[in-house]
């Protein structure tokens, strides 16, 4: 049996790029105020995934009409309104997490914002 279901693979390539990510650590660290370092091949890596995922496994009208650029390595997806910052950051809020809204900056933050809250 396959415990994926539909969409299996992936599915299994999200849960391998989670289980990198660790993004249940990111979760606690920040509302501490503590700094969650994403090494750059797994932001690279998780961000690629996120953007290109399945309906489903992240809202695609949450990151509709904007475009993504990381500030700590050379990383961009999408056309629209900016909301630019750290890779993690940008993970988070791509799937959905509004606590790292404060750490993007860019015209497409209010929007961003506005879709997850």
């Amino acid at each position: 049996m396959d415990v994926y279901g539909e969409n299996a693979s992936a599915r299994r390539e999200l849960a391998d790029h989670l289980d990198t990510l660790d993004d249940e650590a990111s979760d606690i660290r920040r509302p501490l105020g503590q700094a969650v370092p994403v090494p750059k091949e797994r932001a690279t890596a998780m961000l690629d995934f996120l953007v290109r995922a399945p309906q489903g496994l992240v809202n695609k009208k949450r990151i509709a009409g904007l475009r993504f650029e990381a500030t700590d390595f050379e990383w961009s997806h999408g056309d629209g309104q900016l909301v630019r910052g750290p890779a993690e950051a940008l993970i988070q809020a791509i799937t959905g997490r509004a606590l790292a809204l404060d750490d993007l900056e860019g015209d497409g933050v209010a929007t961003l914002r506005s879709r997850i809250e």
